[in-house]
């Protein structure tokens, strides 16, 4: 979608609100919330600052809507990994080897959400309520995976699926915040077949079948 906007000078001025929050979201990745400025937004969304507050608002408001993509991105890719058919652990821990996948591209920037919990904790408590929803979100898909897990029987049934998903969210965000700090993908791997060993260690046993 092209919205028209009238700068102070010349032709309305068109741009795709799609690709706009696309780039400045690059922006609150590279630098997160705190360190973004009204002209690196503008730059890299290669429009005028009245355009930007007439179509987004302040940097607040633009900062909730590109966290809401990236958000509604991340949630999707992560539920269609969590969601593949067979069994539920092997879908977690392809989930968190997808997660780590992301972590090594080239351009290490980590995961919003957990830069933005770090950063938005205390100074911006309406922002961080939004990263706090994201990271439940994260946990509740999580959990919807393990009670698979247990209704499959790989699981025992007594297992305490709240607990584990706060330790499998842990490990998601330890995740993160190893890749942003450099560690490679054999190094997160790692991180990754510890947890799964963690989770095999509660598979049913025959007698209790």
């Amino acid at each position: 979608m092209s919205v028209g906007q009238k700068p102070s000078v010349g032709r309305p001025r068109e741009f795709d609100i799609g690709e706009a929050l696309d780039k400045a979201l690059d922006v609150f990745c590279a630098t997160g919330y705190t360190a973004a400025s009204i002209d690196d937004l503008v730059g890299a969304m290669e429009i005028s600052r009245g355009s930007m507050y007439a179509c987004f608002g302040d940097k607040a408001k633009l900062f909730e809507l590109c966290f809401e993509r990236y958000v509604s991105a991340f949630t999707s890719g992560m539920v269609s990994h969590l969601q593949v058919p067979g069994l539920a652990l092997d879908a977690i821990r392809d989930t968190l080897q997808w997660v780590a996948g992301l972590l090594t591209q080239e351009v290490r920037q980590g995961c919003l959400i957990t830069n933005s919990a770090i950063e938005l904790a205390g100074i911006e408590p309406k922002l961080h309520e939004r990263v706090r929803a994201a990271l439940d979100g994260t946990e509740a898909a999580y959990a919807d995976a393990l009670q698979r897990a247990v209704r499959r029987g790989e699981i025992k049934r007594d297992t305490d699926i709240p607990s584990l998903a706060k330790f499998l969210i842990a490990t998601n965000q330890g995740l993160v915040v190893m890749g942003k700090a450099g560690a490679d993908r054999a190094a997160l791997n790692q991180v990754v077949e510890v947890a799964y060993s963690m989770l095999e260690r509660l598979r049913e046993s025959p007698e209790s079948e």
